[in-house]
């Protein structure tokens, strides 16, 4: 993952294991952030955003990614 600065490289990934240069929890499922290129905590999410599963931390920087898009929203 980066910050997705203009210019950067990016490296789409549907399903499997990849390092982080960021700090997670470990154990801790992830979801797609309303914020553009992030991911967060299933507590962060607000009112309307989508349930988007992107994956479980497996460490505080190996990330598993299994992309589960759940159709719903947050009531």
């Amino acid at each position: 993952m980066t910050p997705g600065a203009a210019g950067d490289k990016v490296i789409a990934v549907r399903d499997g294991i990849i390092v982080s240069g960021g700090t997670m929890v470990q154990d801790l499922d992830y979801y797609l952030s309303a914020t553009s290129g992030a991911i967060c905590p299933y507590a962060d999410l607000v009112s309307t955003d989508w349930i988007v599963k992107i994956g479980r931390a497996i460490s505080e920087t190996v990330f598993g990614v299994s992309i589960q898009n759940t159709g719903t929203q947050i009531p």
